[in-house]
């Protein structure tokens, strides 16, 4: 104990140079044979159990506290991915849903030279859509908004069929009256 104190005393002041601190270590070493408090000999220092064990605690702290560290990172990784995967599949069906939507939006143009009542409620019903497509806090989901826009895309189709048949008929009658004056 002894020993520890006076060669600690003079090395305090060379905290950020270690070769200067170990110079002092030495001198007072040397210092403490001189007087006969250490025997001349080989210059070791044996430390006792309890340094050993507040070392190998440290040790094992350091180790688990890495590990701990480790483990955390790699589970909250994890969640990130996870979360990220959710946002990329919610994006993607929003993306797709807004696909639809414009395939809605050209049938809807499309049959815009045909009008008729069918056509307006069509036309009525998509814009009422376009407000909770639009509105991303609305509590609907996806799939269901996607089912909508497949419905009225239903709807926009047999409108269209309709009028072509309609007016494929309106056209076929017009040339058989023409045909028959003649």
């Amino acid at each position: 104990m002894v020993t520890e104190t006076v060669i600690s005393q003079g090395a305090d002041a060379f905290v950020d140079r270690p070769i200067e601190a170990l110079k002092v270590i030495v001198l007072n070493y040397d210092r403490l044979v001189r007087t006969g408090l250490l025997p001349d000999g080989a210059r070791t220092i044996s430390p006792s159990l309890p340094r050993y064990l507040l070392a190998g605690g440290a040790v094992v702290g350091v180790v688990a506290g890495a590990a701990a560290l480790w483990l955390g990172g790699r589970r909250a990784g994890r969640l990130a991915d996870a979360r990220r995967a959710g946002r990329d599949a919610r994006a993607d069906e929003r993306a797709a849903l807004g696909a639809a939507t414009a395939v809605l939006a050209q049938q809807i143009i499309d049959l815009d030279r045909t009008g008729g009542p069918g056509y307006l409620r069509l036309a009525g019903d998509y814009v009422g859509l376009l407000d909770e497509v639009s509105d991303p806090d609305s509590g609907d989901s996806v799939g269901r908004l996607r089912d909508r826009v497949e419905e009225l895309s239903r709807r926009a189709s047999d409108l269209a069929a309709d009028a072509a048949a309609g007016g494929t008929a309106g056209r076929n009658r017009a040339r058989t009256r023409g045909r028959g004056r003649r």
